[in-house]
């Protein structure tokens, strides 16, 4: 549905800008981004315009700002006065303190503009965002652009600055990206291509805010003005790059496709001389992994095949053999120590290749450690880091550290993962590291996966740390972390309600609790609105939303709206085995509810035609299922009473069983307590659950747990009176047992806490030492403004 608003949302707001024309040193410059010279206007873009009004107005948006030269605006505008500090009060009273930009300042100006008792001009109020831009103050730009909004018919009157207000834009626009302000940035970029030469910086972050916010279309249409209009959008091969890389991190490779052949077509054919055209092989890399990726050999090979790429012959250097071995790690079968000591020889092989080449030797080094720890190849992790270590041409900097990290991350070794980077940044021998924003996520997340009972305590904490100690005016990027806080939510998992961080991005995040809200209220047509959403915007779906969408859907017996989900899935992915199970447990479970009757509940192996479709699932992919896959079947066939089937599928998911990983220990010993219990076996109920407390890597245990195995016991107490293989001793054992697992929960928790409160001394040592080198170059910074501003003034 269009919104009834008298203003429009930023994005279509640049839409507008792109066909209309405006005046610039009295010359017109006419341009759309959606037909190029010479076409007609018969070209309809109505429908297109109309997909993207739909877009909500983000609640840290500006609100639309009103020209004062519209028409019939002028009299509806009632701004008081603006008191203008005038030229000769501003250079006695305000120059050397702009300069300076010290931060007393900044407080007195942002007083003055909020209160509307003081303003200073836009060339007079530069000089101060210029020293705040030099010192890297880009929260105060922030501030002062947000203070500035009830002035925006001042700021905005090109006509009398229109210079300065290309500056102006330019720092606000920088300061923003910086921020990670994309909404911002976009309602900010809309002013900014009105202006006469922009900047090929500028338009990257354009680009970039049009991705982050999820507009995708609007992102493709812009590109292609960019091609249309070269001299008005001055762009090079570096920004094609970055375009591109942002497309390959949603993995999309429909849309990196489509603006490759239009780079080749509109800047390389009929030009090969153009320096444009001459792809790197890091850009040509971007679209090789994606094709491996997806399983599209054919397309790869039609890739390899267009002019603009064979030129660079990138197939037969070194780069592409890597690209194929790196992505070959990621399916290499774990504890298989020939294939570990074959993946070794390769990794020296390439090593020596690129004696000469030390850039890309750097680049092969990164590449291959984040494949060998998405892999948990432990052994050929440290044969990298040896080999980085002993050369002399590449230093093991922060991005290195982020990527050996990951380990740390993914088998929640937090303990481990404080002392590496204890050792890294408090030991100047080593090669100090400064502090960045993926360093903080990166402990916060190895804290949730070491400690997930906890994570509403280790997140609240996080917040508090961030926001009372004013680290984020400092180090405002933090925001970025504060606003990933929020997908921490309460779930139902393993009988009891415990908080967790969703894996989705913010955008998909958001967008998934407003599908969950409008199913919850039962207003269907809301929630399809929301899931096709990406349908409007032209945007390949993003698997992870879709598969919770669904798993929703199925849970609130809307198949149908699932099956729409589905089929949009279909069409851009290989369908995973985990969503197949999902469709086979709502299909067994639906027919199982409409084979028995009420009184026929508690009938045993009433449904061998269920049993039946279940063995078939399971012979079909057996060479495929993985752990999860088979726990999932078990608890199908617990849901079906059969659980002689569910023993059989549990001890396959045993034998799969990453030993490391305290999740997976958690889902197997409850899912085999719970069939064990079901079949009134209390010997093998209290074997399993002596072996857990016993287990040193499944110290996992949460309060639903607990509460689970409690009610279990009472089971079998209901049953001793006709259970021979259940008495009194063994009722004993099971509750001493229960009583152990309670101390191991209380335990765990206390380690928790006290390894969370080591996290954030370390955070904090951290912050306040990274915060202490900013302010000492910040005020090396201000000195050199100081003395340069008195030289220009002598």
């Amino acid at each position: 549905m269009l919104r009834r608003k008298p203003f429009l949302c930023p994005a279509v707001r640049i839409l507008h800008l792109f066909e209309i024309s405006w005046t610039v040193n009295q010359t017109y410059r006419y341009f759309t981004c959606f037909r190029s010279p010479g076409r007609g206007c018969e070209d309809d873009i109505a429908d297109w315009v109309k997909g993207s009004l739909y877009e909500p107005i983000p609640s840290q948006h500006f609100q639309e700002r009103l020209s004062v030269n519209d028409s019939g605006l002028n009299s509806r505008l009632s701004h008081p006065p603006l008191k203008v500090v005038s030229k000769e009060i501003y250079l006695e009273e305000w120059h050397a303190k702009f300069v300076e930009a010290d931060l007393r300042t900044v407080r007195t100006v942002l007083k003055g503009i909020r209160n509307k008792t003081m303003f200073f001009s836009l060339p007079h109020l530069m000089t101060l965002l210029r020293s705040l831009h030099s010192i890297k103050r880009y929260y105060e730009i922030h501030e002062i652009y947000c203070a500035l909004e009830d002035c925006t018919a001042f700021i905005r009157d090109e006509g009398t600055y229109p210079n300065i207000r290309q500056e102006f834009l330019k720092i606000v626009l920088q300061a923003e990206d910086i921020l990670g302000n994309y909404k911002l940035c976009e309602s900010v970029f809309s002013e900014y291509i009105k202006l006469p030469t922009l900047e090929r910086y500028s338009i990257s972050i354009g680009l970039r805010s049009f991705l982050r916010n999820d507009n995708l279309q609007l992102a493709k249409q812009f590109f292609i003005q960019i091609l249309e209009n070269p001299e008005t959008f001055p762009i090079t091969k570096a920004e094609f790059k970055m375009f591109c890389r942002e497309l390959s991190d949603l993995k999309d490779l429909d849309s990196m496709l489509f603006i490759f052949k239009l780079w080749e077509k509109k800047r390389c054919l009929g030009n090969s001389s153009m320096d444009c055209c001459d792809l790197d092989y890091e850009t040509i890399s971007l679209f090789h992994r994606l094709f491996i990726r997806f399983g599209d050999g054919k397309g790869l090979e039609e890739f390899l095949e267009y002019d603009v790429i064979k030129k660079t012959s990138y197939q037969a250097d070194v780069i592409f053999q890597i690209t194929e071995f790196c992505q070959s790690l990621h399916q290499i079968k774990k504890d298989r120590s020939s294939v570990e000591a074959a993946t070794t020889e390769e990794i020296d092989k390439f090593v020596t290749i690129l004696e000469q080449r030390p850039s890309d030797r750097r680049n092969f080094y990164l590449s291959v450690l984040n494949a060998l720890v998405m892999g948990d190849d432990f052994n050929n992790i440290r044969h990298v880091i040896g080999k980085i270590q002993r050369d002399k041409e590449v230093h093991m900097d922060g991005t290195f550290h982020l990527a050996i990290a990951k380990f740390f991350v993914k088998h929640g070794m937090l303990d481990h993962m404080v002392q590496y980077y204890s050792d890294i940044v408090f030991n100047r021998a080593a090669g100090r590291i400064r502090l960045k924003i993926n360093h903080v996520e990166q402990l916060w997340d190895c804290a949730l996966q070491a400690y997930p009972t906890l994570a509403k305590e280790i997140t609240n904490e996080l917040k508090v740390m961030l926001t009372e100690n004013d680290y984020i005016k400092v180090f405002p990027q933090l925001n970025r972390v504060l606003k990933q806080t929020s997908k921490v939510r309460e779930r139902k998992i393993m009988g009891g309600e415990e908080h967790c961080k969703s894996g989705l991005p913010l955008v998909d995040y958001e967008r998934l609790r407003r599908f969950e809200t409008f199913i919850a209220s039962h207003d269907i047509a809301s929630a399809t609105d929301i899931a096709l959403e990406t349908l409007k915007r032209g945007t390949k779906p993003h698997f992870d939303f879709y598969l919770c969408a669904i798993r929703e859907c199925l849970a609130s017996s809307l198949p149908n709206l699932a099956k729409i989900l589905n089929d949009m899935l279909s069409k851009h992915y290989r369908i995973p085995l985990k969503l197949s199970i999902l469709w086979l447990r709502y299909d067994i479970a639906t027919k199982y509810q409409s084979t028995i009757s009420q009184s026929e509940m508690l009938s045993f192996r009433k449904v061998p035609l269920l049993e039946a479709q279940l063995a078939e699932f399971v012979r079909l992919h057996r060479e495929s299922l993985n752990f999860q896959n088979y726990l999932q079947l078990s608890q199908i066939s617990i849901l079906i009473r059969d659980y002689h089937q569910a023993s059989i599928l549990i001890k396959e998911a045993a034998n799969l069983i990453d030993k490391r990983n305290r999740q997976q220990w958690i889902m197997y010993y409850m899912t085999a307590l719970k069939i064990a219990a079901r079949l009134y076996k209390p010997d093998e109920f209290l074997t399993l659950l002596r072996a857990w407390n016993q287990n040193d890597d499944a110290k996992l245990v949460t309060r639903g747990c607990i509460r689970q195995v409690k009610a279990y016991r009472k089971l079998f107490e209901k049953g001793a009176d006709r259970l021979p293989a259940v008495d009194n001793t063994c009722l004993g054992e099971i509750s001493k047992e229960i009583e152990v697992l309670i101390e191991k929960h209380i335990f765990f928790k206390f380690e928790g806490l006290n390894e969370t409160r080591k996290l954030y001394n370390f955070l904090q040592r951290w912050l306040d030492q990274e915060i202490k080198e900013r302010l000492r170059i910040e005020r090396k910074k201000r000195r050199t403004l100081t003395v340069t501003a008195y030289s220009d003034k002598a």
